[in-house]
């Protein structure tokens, strides 16, 4: 599936990273040079210098092929925006929206949006503190719902506590793409991070995986 991303940010960047690993075609835009030009000495030319608000960048990037559009910049209006543009332009089959304020979220669902992410759903993530189950919070699905994004935290006395992310074997095609600390604290993941006590993952996944990704990082000794 070809997928285009608004927004190289650290949603943007994780979402990008863990769909090229799947074999995924990715394209991203950036109005931040500096965020262009690493994605591009990391990963090629899958990333240009523009505006996802404006019809002829889309139209470079070929978002009238795309299967999939994802807007994760920081700024709603230009989400929401870049959205509609990718359906009613470019006639882009599914589109997913991030919404930093949650009172947009409704809003854009109303306006069209196929699946909206409310940062206030990951702060949710804060309330497994004081239930024993850690449960699953689940944020969208992705790439024709075979596979998902979901946050969870990791319990005091987990077995992966103090460990490094490389020593923690994840069922198979799910990827880290953000580490939030128990202050709120926010971490691109690497091999040598070390998973704490109460810290929240942002993991994408494959749907029959959740389960057992749950069970890997919940589990006691």
């Amino acid at each position: 599936m070809y997928i285009v991303i608004i927004g190289a940010g650290r949603i943007g960047r994780g979402l990008a990273r863990s769909q090229l690993a799947t074999g995924q075609e990715i394209f991203l835009i950036d109005n931040d040079p500096a965020r262009v030009q690493m994605l591009r000495t990391t990963f090629g030319s899958i990333a240009r210098l523009g505006d996802g608000t404006n019809v002829t960048n889309l139209r470079e990037a070929g978002v009238a092929r795309a299967g999939l559009f994802i807007a994760a910049t920081g700024d709603d209006a230009v989400n929401l925006a870049a959205c509609q543009l990718a359906r009613q332009v470019f006639n882009v089959p599914k589109t997913v929206a991030v919404a930093l304020d949650p009172e947009n979220a409704t809003l854009f669902e109303a306006l069209g949006v196929d699946d909206v992410v409310s940062l206030t759903d990951l702060a949710m993530t804060r309330l497994a503190s004081v239930v024993p189950s850690h449960p699953v919070v689940r944020l969208m699905p992705l790439a024709g719902r075979n596979r998902e994004m979901v946050a969870l935290k990791i319990p005091a006395g987990a077995n992966v506590v103090n460990r490094m992310l490389s020593e923690v074997v994840l069922p198979y095609g799910s990827s880290v793409i953000l580490v939030i600390g128990p202050t709120g604290q926010t971490e691109e993941p690497r091999p040598d991070t070390v998973l704490g006590a109460e810290d929240e993952l942002i993991v994408v996944t494959p749907v029959e995986g959740t389960q057992s990704l749950w069970e890997t990082l919940t589990e006691m000794p």
